[in-house]
């Protein structure tokens, strides 16, 4: 029997070495998002719904931002706050100058307001009343424009022109 040649040896076996070359880095975002074990599409539509979520939370913190502002503008609200005391009292009488000379006069009323800060209420006491031409059965009707469904009334004083009424009501 005759040698057989080393390289007609069909047993043997070789090994082939093949290397890639990339640009990124081993550690870079596509080595850590090979260690994830979810497919490349899971990946991207979960970074699309926290991108679609982080949207909406700033839409909704500038809405809400923007939306404040209008509504205070809207209101034209007085800053009572910074007046001192807990009650204010003043005693409220117009002069005969400031009325309209149009109108046809009934008489004059006395009340006051008092507006209690710490409680957010203003109490109008209706004192008396003068000079009621023409009104034998006087009494008064309370309410205030921004809430005409709150009605007060102050008791009936027959025939009297100048009833005396000392009625507290508190809105």
């Amino acid at each position: 029997m005759a040698p057989i040649p080393a390289a007609a040896n069909s047993t043997a076996t070789t090994t082939a070495r093949t290397t890639q070359s990339t640009t990124a880095e081993p550690g870079g975002i596509d080595g850590i998002l090979n260690k994830i074990p979810l497919p490349r599409w899971a990946l991207i539509a979960i970074a699309v719904t926290v991108g679609v979520i982080i949207l909406l939370c700033v839409i909704c913190i500038v809405a809400k931002c923007c939306c404040r502002k209008k509504k205070s503008k809207k209101k034209d609200r007085i800053n009572l706050g910074s007046i001192n005391g807990s009650t204010t009292t003043s005693l409220v009488q117009p002069d005969m100058d400031d009325l309209d000379s149009g109108l046809a006069q009934k008489g004059s009323l006395q009340y006051s307001l008092e507006y209690n800060f710490r409680q957010e209420e203003l109490s109008v006491e209706v004192k008396q009343a003068q000079e009621l031409n023409g009104t034998p059965d006087p009494y008064a009707i309370l309410f205030l424009t921004s809430h005409p469904q709150k009605k007060f009334e102050t008791k009936v004083h027959r025939k009297t022109s100048t009833p005396v009424f000392n009625e507290r009501f508190t809105f």
